[in-house]
Protein backbone atom coordinates (compact mmCIF):
# COMPACT_ATOMS: atom_id res chain seq x y z
CA UNK A 1 0.00 0.00 0.00
CA UNK A 2 1.43 3.72 -0.66
CA UNK A 3 0.65 7.21 -0.13
CA UNK A 4 1.56 9.75 -2.40
CA UNK A 5 2.79 13.02 -0.76
CA UNK A 6 2.75 16.38 -2.89
CA UNK A 7 6.31 17.23 -4.34
CA UNK A 8 8.71 18.60 -1.95
CA UNK A 9 8.66 21.68 -4.22
CA UNK A 10 5.79 23.52 -2.90
CA UNK A 11 6.96 26.66 -2.53
CA UNK A 12 8.24 26.55 -6.86
CA UNK A 13 5.15 28.87 -7.45
CA UNK A 14 5.75 31.36 -5.14
CA UNK A 15 9.10 31.51 -5.84
CA UNK A 16 8.89 31.52 -9.91
CA UNK A 17 6.19 34.08 -9.69
CA UNK A 18 7.94 36.21 -7.29
CA UNK A 19 11.32 36.53 -9.97
CA UNK A 20 8.79 36.99 -12.67
CA UNK A 21 7.91 40.35 -11.06
CA UNK A 22 11.49 41.70 -10.36
CA UNK A 23 11.99 42.97 -14.47
CA UNK A 24 15.12 41.33 -16.14
CA UNK A 25 15.20 38.68 -13.79
CA UNK A 26 12.23 36.08 -14.59
CA UNK A 27 14.10 36.44 -17.99
CA UNK A 28 17.67 34.89 -18.25
CA UNK A 29 20.35 36.56 -20.90
CA UNK A 30 18.01 35.44 -23.54
CA UNK A 31 14.61 37.37 -24.10
CA UNK A 32 13.09 34.08 -25.02
CA UNK A 33 14.30 32.19 -22.25
CA UNK A 34 12.23 31.55 -19.00
CA UNK A 35 13.21 30.36 -15.40
CA UNK A 36 12.40 26.95 -14.28
CA UNK A 37 12.40 24.00 -11.60
CA UNK A 38 13.09 20.58 -12.40
CA UNK A 39 10.60 18.35 -10.13
CA UNK A 40 10.35 14.63 -10.14
CA UNK A 41 7.46 12.41 -11.76
CA UNK A 42 6.23 10.99 -8.22
CA UNK A 43 7.27 11.52 -4.61
CA UNK A 44 5.86 8.21 -2.77
CA UNK A 45 5.69 7.62 0.52
CA UNK A 46 5.41 3.86 1.36
CA UNK A 47 3.63 1.98 3.83
CA UNK A 48 2.46 -0.93 4.81
CA UNK A 49 -1.19 -2.57 4.28
CA UNK A 50 -1.12 -4.49 7.57
CA UNK A 51 0.30 -3.21 11.16
CA UNK A 52 2.93 -4.86 13.27
CA UNK A 53 6.50 -5.19 14.11
CA UNK A 54 9.38 -4.77 10.73
CA UNK A 55 11.00 -7.40 9.83
CA UNK A 56 13.38 -6.05 8.03
CA UNK A 57 13.96 -3.12 5.76
CA UNK A 58 15.78 -4.20 2.41
CA UNK A 59 17.09 -0.82 1.12
CA UNK A 60 19.00 2.17 2.36
CA UNK A 61 18.96 5.81 0.73
CA UNK A 62 20.39 6.42 -2.52
CA UNK A 63 19.21 2.60 -3.75
CA UNK A 64 17.98 2.38 -7.43
CA UNK A 65 14.30 0.46 -6.77
CA UNK A 66 12.18 -1.36 -9.68
CA UNK A 67 9.16 -1.35 -10.03
CA UNK A 68 7.33 -4.18 -8.06
CA UNK A 69 10.58 -4.77 -5.88
CA UNK A 70 9.73 -5.50 -2.14
CA UNK A 71 11.79 -3.01 -0.28
CA UNK A 72 10.93 -4.05 3.17
CA UNK A 73 8.80 -6.93 5.09
CA UNK A 74 6.39 -7.00 8.43
CA UNK A 75 6.53 -9.24 10.47
CA UNK A 76 4.87 -12.79 9.15
CA UNK A 77 5.24 -16.12 10.93
CA UNK A 78 1.79 -16.34 11.39
CA UNK A 79 0.89 -15.58 7.95
CA UNK A 80 3.30 -17.91 7.01
CA UNK A 81 1.73 -20.95 9.12
CA UNK A 82 -1.75 -19.99 7.74
CA UNK A 83 -0.64 -20.26 4.41
CA UNK A 84 1.51 -23.76 4.56
CA UNK A 85 -1.70 -24.93 6.15
CA UNK A 86 -3.73 -23.73 3.73
CA UNK A 87 -1.74 -25.27 0.98
CA UNK A 88 -1.81 -28.90 2.49
CA UNK A 89 -5.56 -29.08 2.88
CA UNK A 90 -6.02 -27.70 -1.08
CA UNK A 91 -3.52 -30.39 -1.71
CA UNK A 92 -5.08 -33.33 -0.53
CA UNK A 93 -8.10 -34.63 -2.86
CA UNK A 94 -8.21 -37.49 -1.29
CA UNK A 95 -11.95 -36.94 -0.44
CA UNK A 96 -12.74 -35.88 -4.24
CA UNK A 97 -10.96 -39.36 -5.30
CA UNK A 98 -13.29 -41.44 -2.71
CA UNK A 99 -16.34 -39.70 -3.39
CA UNK A 100 -15.49 -40.28 -6.78
CA UNK A 101 -14.53 -44.23 -6.62
CA UNK A 102 -18.33 -44.19 -4.89
CA UNK A 103 -19.71 -42.72 -7.66
CA UNK A 104 -18.21 -44.93 -9.92
CA UNK A 105 -19.68 -48.07 -7.79
CA UNK A 106 -23.21 -46.67 -7.77
CA UNK A 107 -23.27 -46.18 -11.43
CA UNK A 108 -22.35 -49.69 -12.26
CA UNK A 109 -24.49 -51.31 -9.26
CA UNK A 110 -27.92 -48.88 -11.21
CA UNK A 111 -27.05 -50.28 -14.67
CA UNK A 112 -26.83 -54.03 -13.58
CA UNK A 113 -30.23 -52.86 -11.88
CA UNK A 114 -31.41 -52.03 -14.90
CA UNK A 115 -30.85 -54.85 -16.37
CA UNK A 116 -32.30 -57.03 -13.82
CA UNK A 117 -34.99 -55.20 -13.47
CA UNK A 118 -35.81 -55.28 -17.37
CA UNK A 119 -35.85 -59.25 -16.81
CA UNK A 120 -37.76 -59.34 -14.17
CA UNK A 121 -35.09 -60.16 -11.28
CA UNK A 122 -35.38 -57.66 -8.63
CA UNK A 123 -38.43 -55.79 -7.63
CA UNK A 124 -39.46 -52.44 -8.08
CA UNK A 125 -38.18 -51.46 -4.36
CA UNK A 126 -34.80 -52.28 -4.82
CA UNK A 127 -34.20 -50.45 -7.99
CA UNK A 128 -35.29 -47.52 -6.19
CA UNK A 129 -32.48 -48.29 -3.87
CA UNK A 130 -30.02 -48.73 -6.50
CA UNK A 131 -30.79 -45.57 -7.95
CA UNK A 132 -31.28 -43.51 -4.73
CA UNK A 133 -27.42 -44.81 -4.04
CA UNK A 134 -26.39 -43.28 -7.33
CA UNK A 135 -27.97 -40.15 -6.80
CA UNK A 136 -26.37 -39.26 -3.48
CA UNK A 137 -23.30 -40.81 -4.50
CA UNK A 138 -23.21 -37.93 -7.24
CA UNK A 139 -24.23 -35.11 -5.10
CA UNK A 140 -21.71 -35.95 -2.16
CA UNK A 141 -18.73 -36.04 -5.56
CA UNK A 142 -19.67 -32.55 -6.04
CA UNK A 143 -19.91 -31.44 -2.53
CA UNK A 144 -16.44 -33.07 -2.24
CA UNK A 145 -15.38 -31.18 -5.41
CA UNK A 146 -16.74 -27.53 -4.03
CA UNK A 147 -14.89 -28.26 -0.34
CA UNK A 148 -11.76 -28.78 -2.43
CA UNK A 149 -12.72 -25.25 -4.52
CA UNK A 150 -12.94 -23.88 -1.83
CA UNK A 151 -9.86 -24.78 0.42
CA UNK A 152 -7.96 -23.86 -2.71
CA UNK A 153 -9.43 -20.71 -2.37
CA UNK A 154 -8.61 -20.09 1.28
CA UNK A 155 -5.04 -21.14 -0.21
CA UNK A 156 -5.35 -18.47 -2.60
CA UNK A 157 -6.49 -15.99 0.27
CA UNK A 158 -3.83 -16.42 2.61
CA UNK A 159 -1.04 -16.15 -0.49
CA UNK A 160 -2.78 -12.50 -0.37
CA UNK A 161 -2.25 -11.93 3.21
CA UNK A 162 1.22 -12.95 3.24
CA UNK A 163 1.88 -11.03 0.33
CA UNK A 164 0.32 -7.78 2.05
CA UNK A 165 3.19 -7.95 4.54
CA UNK A 166 5.16 -6.97 2.09
CA UNK A 167 6.18 -3.53 1.02
CA UNK A 168 6.93 -3.00 -2.63
CA UNK A 169 8.10 -0.09 -5.02
CA UNK A 170 5.49 0.96 -7.33
CA UNK A 171 7.76 2.53 -9.45
CA UNK A 172 11.34 2.59 -10.56
CA UNK A 173 13.10 5.27 -8.98
CA UNK A 174 15.69 5.98 -6.35
CA UNK A 175 15.51 5.98 -2.46
CA UNK A 176 15.15 8.96 -1.11
CA UNK A 177 14.97 8.58 2.81
CA UNK A 178 14.00 5.51 5.07
CA UNK A 179 11.95 6.65 7.90
CA UNK A 180 11.74 3.10 9.57
CA UNK A 181 14.02 0.33 10.35
CA UNK A 182 13.84 -3.27 11.52
CA UNK A 183 12.09 -3.60 14.76
CA UNK A 184 10.23 -1.05 14.99
CA UNK A 185 5.99 -0.92 15.04
CA UNK A 186 4.53 0.53 11.73
CA UNK A 187 0.42 1.63 11.53
CA UNK A 188 -1.16 1.45 8.11
CA UNK A 189 -0.65 5.39 7.49
CA UNK A 190 3.18 5.38 8.66
CA UNK A 191 5.90 5.66 6.23
CA UNK A 192 8.43 3.50 5.93
CA UNK A 193 10.67 5.23 2.87
CA UNK A 194 10.68 7.68 0.57
CA UNK A 195 10.59 6.60 -3.14
CA UNK A 196 11.08 9.23 -5.75
CA UNK A 197 10.51 8.53 -9.69
CA UNK A 198 13.10 10.19 -11.98
CA UNK A 199 11.95 9.20 -14.95
CA UNK A 200 10.12 11.29 -16.61
CA UNK A 201 11.35 14.58 -14.80
CA UNK A 202 8.35 17.11 -15.27
CA UNK A 203 9.95 21.22 -15.88
CA UNK A 204 7.79 23.94 -14.30
CA UNK A 205 7.79 27.14 -15.43
CA UNK A 206 5.64 30.43 -15.65
CA UNK A 207 5.72 32.22 -19.01
CA UNK A 208 3.46 35.26 -19.58
CA UNK A 209 0.12 35.58 -20.71
CA UNK A 210 0.55 36.53 -23.91
CA UNK A 211 1.96 33.17 -24.61
CA UNK A 212 -1.61 31.27 -24.03
CA UNK A 213 -2.98 29.86 -27.39
CA UNK A 214 0.86 29.65 -28.36
CA UNK A 215 2.55 27.32 -25.98
CA UNK A 216 0.25 24.05 -26.77
CA UNK A 217 0.54 20.69 -25.18
CA UNK A 218 2.89 18.55 -27.60
CA UNK A 219 5.10 21.32 -28.55
CA UNK A 220 8.76 20.91 -28.11
CA UNK A 221 10.86 23.64 -26.02
CA UNK A 222 14.18 23.31 -25.27
CA UNK A 223 15.67 22.94 -21.52
CA UNK A 224 19.16 24.13 -20.44
CA UNK A 225 20.48 22.42 -17.32
CA UNK A 226 23.77 23.05 -15.40
CA UNK A 227 23.72 19.60 -13.44
CA UNK A 228 25.48 17.63 -14.31
CA UNK A 229 26.84 19.11 -17.07
CA UNK A 230 25.99 22.13 -19.01
CA UNK A 231 23.58 20.88 -21.34
CA UNK A 232 20.23 21.55 -23.37
CA UNK A 233 17.48 18.93 -23.79
CA UNK A 234 14.11 18.54 -25.93
CA UNK A 235 10.78 18.84 -23.90
CA UNK A 236 7.45 18.12 -24.53
CA UNK A 237 4.80 20.87 -23.38
CA UNK A 238 2.58 18.01 -21.17
CA UNK A 239 -0.07 21.23 -19.37
CA UNK A 240 -0.93 24.45 -19.81
CA UNK A 241 -2.30 26.35 -17.00
CA UNK A 242 -5.98 27.53 -17.69
CA UNK A 243 -5.93 29.83 -14.57
CA UNK A 244 -3.82 32.86 -14.72
CA UNK A 245 -2.09 34.43 -12.30
CA UNK A 246 -3.62 37.82 -12.24
CA UNK A 247 -0.77 39.25 -10.40
CA UNK A 248 2.57 38.80 -12.22
CA UNK A 249 -0.15 38.16 -15.97
CA UNK A 250 1.59 34.74 -16.22
CA UNK A 251 0.40 31.29 -16.85
CA UNK A 252 2.12 27.78 -15.25
CA UNK A 253 3.03 25.33 -18.23
CA UNK A 254 4.47 22.32 -17.22
CA UNK A 255 6.96 19.96 -19.58
CA UNK A 256 7.75 16.54 -19.63
CA UNK A 257 11.41 15.69 -19.98
CA UNK A 258 12.15 12.00 -20.13
CA UNK A 259 14.94 10.38 -17.69
CA UNK A 260 15.84 6.92 -18.13
CA UNK A 261 19.31 7.23 -17.15
CA UNK A 262 18.33 9.00 -14.13
CA UNK A 263 21.18 11.54 -15.15
CA UNK A 264 19.51 14.97 -14.56
CA UNK A 265 18.84 15.36 -10.99
CA UNK A 266 15.29 16.58 -9.66
CA UNK A 267 15.31 20.22 -7.69
CA UNK A 268 17.19 21.74 -9.92
CA UNK A 269 17.10 25.41 -11.37
CA UNK A 270 16.49 25.20 -15.09
CA UNK A 271 16.25 27.83 -18.18
CA UNK A 272 12.97 26.81 -20.73
CA UNK A 273 12.68 28.78 -24.13
CA UNK A 274 10.24 27.85 -27.16
CA UNK A 275 10.98 28.54 -30.29
CA UNK A 276 8.83 30.94 -32.36
CA UNK A 277 7.67 32.13 -29.36
CA UNK A 278 8.54 35.95 -28.46
CA UNK A 279 7.43 37.96 -26.08
CA UNK A 280 5.61 41.11 -27.09
CA UNK A 281 6.56 43.91 -24.93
Amino acid sequence: MLFIKGSAYHNFSLVITAVLLCPGIALAEDQNEYDCLVDPAQVLDLASFSTGILDEVLVSRGDEVKKGQIVARVESSREKAALAIAEIRAENSATVTSRKAQYDYAQKQLIRAQGLKQKGAISSQRFDEYQANEIIAKQELELAKLELARLRLEQEAAKVVLKEREIRSPVDGVVQKVDRGAGEYVFQDASILTVVQLDPLFIETFVPVEFYGKVIPGMLAQVSFDKPDKVVLDAKVDVVDRVFDTGSRTMGVRLKLGNPDGKIPAGQRCRVSFSGIKQTL
